[in-house]
């Protein structure tokens, strides 16, 4: 998996800065020949829940979800509203937060009382400072762009009448073109394939939060190494030689070291297909495997057709996913 640079929101604050306290202008980001000098990316989460399962993700309780999953295209130039912050230390004002909105029309719902032809405002996380050349990313996801199209699963914030795509990176996919059909069947096969060898395995009854609690309270340990690796779980019966996740995130027990290396199979087959699959068909700088099964999953659960439609912003988006890499790459040297 691709690495890439991230640089904290704090950064971003630090490194830029303005007098005024709100700005807006106008996209310029669709434009495949605008200058860019800097990526500045502080890729990752940030502060919004992020579901890893379709149930999650489909799961109603959750109060920003509206209910409504839709392919929708972006018929507006994005605007862009940056918020900044007096600072004592450095008796300025500094950017605190960037902010990027664009209409939506539904072009086709495929859950939820939302009707084909109405208009949204969508909300991401990133800015272009036409001036300066910087652009800058909160978040995995690739602009927003006029004329693009996404599967949507809508979330909507009451307090400020937006919209935006639940869970950051897990609410927004594209449509599927022939190669992207033909790579994912060959990852659901190889999926399936695998679900049906972990059918017999144990579960640990973990979930990754509990998971993580165990591991500071010293409940999981880990011991030695190469063949002689083994984990002990509080509460497991037994030693055993290693983990691994079903599609529902789901701990399964790999009791033999032939257990661990059949999953590594899996794993190298998984990767194989998946790297067929460019990142900027995608929408993503960060490509997680949970990216991937719900994908899968989506398309099989609203019967999702194969389309021609291109993305008039995928050559963007390619550009400055390279960029990006080019420039995590130079630190990297560095």
């Amino acid at each position: 998996m691709k690495k890439l640079i991230t640089i904290s929101v704090l950064t971003i604050a630090i490194l830029l800065t303005a007098c005024s306290n709100t700005e807006i202008s106008p996209d310029k980001g669709q434009e495949n020949d605008i200058n860019i000098t800097e990526v500045r990316f502080s890729g990752g989460h940030y502060d919004r829940w992020i579901p890893y399962t379709l149930e999650e993700l489909m799961n109603e309780e959750n109060i920003f979800n509206t209910g409504s999953v839709v392919i929708g295209e972006f018929i507006g130039e994005t605007e862009f509203r940056r918020e900044y912050k007096y600072d004592d230390f450095f008796k300025k004002d500094i950017l605190r937060d960037v902010y990027a909105t664009n209409q939506l029309q539904i072009v086709q719902v495929l859950k939820g009382d939302i009707k084909v032809g109405d208009v949204v405002t969508m909300d991401q996380r990133y800015d272009y400072d036409e001036k300066s050349g910087v652009f800058t990313v909160i978040g995995d996801l690739t602009p927003m762009h006029k004329g693009d199209r996404w599967i949507y699963f809508l979330g909507y914030d009451e307090s400020v009448d937006i919209y935006f795509n639940l869970g950051n990176p897990a609410g927004r996919y594209p449509l599927p073109n022939k190669e992207l059909m033909q790579n994912f069947s060959e990852f659901t096969k190889i999926i399936d394939e695998k679900e049906k060898w972990l059918s017999d395995k144990e579960t640990l009854g973990l979930n990754a939060e509990k998971y993580n609690e165990m591991r500071g309270n010293g409940d999981i340990i880990f011991s030695g190494s190469g063949e002689e690796f083994t984990i002990t779980v509080k509460g497991y019966p037994e030693e055993f030689a290693s983990f691994t996740f079903d599609k529902n995130l789901n701990f399964r027990v790999l009791k033999t070291r032939e257990d661990v290396n059949k999953d590594d199979e899996f794993i190298e087959r998984m990767g194989a297909a998946l790297d067929k699959i460019e990142t900027a068909d995608l929408g993503l700088f960060n490509r997680d495997d949970f990216n991937f099964i719900l994908y899968a999953e989506i398309l099989e659960y609203f019967n999702i057709e194969e389309t021609d439609y291109v993305n008039p912003g995928r050559e963007f988006d390619a550009k400055l996913i390279s960029l990006v890499e080019k420039q995590t790459a130079e630190q990297t040297e560095e």
